[in-house]
């Protein structure tokens, strides 16, 4: 390091005892001679202490250096940080609070992903909701003034057409109305028979709804 003032000033001090100072100075008055050799210490002790204060300045500034270039590299990263949109935090380093949810992952990016393969498989299955799920409406079932799902119905058999027709030839004497007469009486009773029939089926159609709940009972 550079030779200070300081430390020039202590270099050419002389230094002298208080017996060479006597010696060099016989006729001085012992007043003189004690002003002397204070203040040659006192000067001395100033030189000593203005060196290390100076050397301790050099440190400082040293380290002020260091530190402001260190600012500056500090400014610089988060500016780079700030500007950087897609890198700055990965998903997986952000924190998710997961309590009173059902997604066991506690970072964005778990969360996002267990999400995302939980919508994958709900748009997969064919039957996410069943009817003990959430259906349309408010319940599982439909009812008479709100909207829901309904079972598939038994399956009914269809009925079956009446073939009944009148054949015989118009009544022109006796023995045609009365062929006329009973041919008239077996296709009405066929034909009671088959509305009978026709309303069994409707009653099984009417009973399957119900038991598929698309109807009230």
């Amino acid at each position: 390091m550079a030779e200070t003032v300081i430390s020039t000033i202590l270099r050419q001090t002389l230094d002298f005892s208080y017996a060479e100072i006597e010696q060099e100075h016989p006729n001085w008055s012992k007043k003189a001679v004690d002003d002397y050799f204070y203040k040659q210490s006192n000067i001395n002790t100033l030189a000593v202490s203005g060196t290390n204060i100076e050397e301790q300045v050099t440190l400082n500034t040293a380290q002020i250096e260091l530190n402001v270039t260190n600012i500056a590299l500090n400014a610089q990263n988060l500016t780079n940080h700030i500007n950087d949109t897609a890198g700055a935090h990965n998903a997986s380093a952000i924190f998710y609070d997961n309590s009173g949810t059902s997604i066991s992952f506690d970072n964005v990016q778990g969360a996002l992903s267990e999400l995302d393969s939980d919508l994958d498989g709900h748009i997969l299955s064919d039957s996410e909701h069943g009817v003990t799920g959430d259906n349309v409406g408010t319940g599982d079932f439909a009812t008479a003034l709100v909207g829901g799902v309904v079972n598939l119905s038994a399956l009914i058999d269809d009925a079956v057409e009446s073939t009944v027709s009148v054949d015989s030839p118009d009544a022109s004497d006796l023995p045609t109305v009365i062929t006329l007469a009973n041919e008239l009486k077996g296709d009405v009773n066929q034909l009671v028979t088959d509305l009978n029939n026709s309303i069994v089926q409707f009653n099984a159609l009417l009973d399957a709804m119900k038991t598929a709940k698309q109807m009230s009972p």
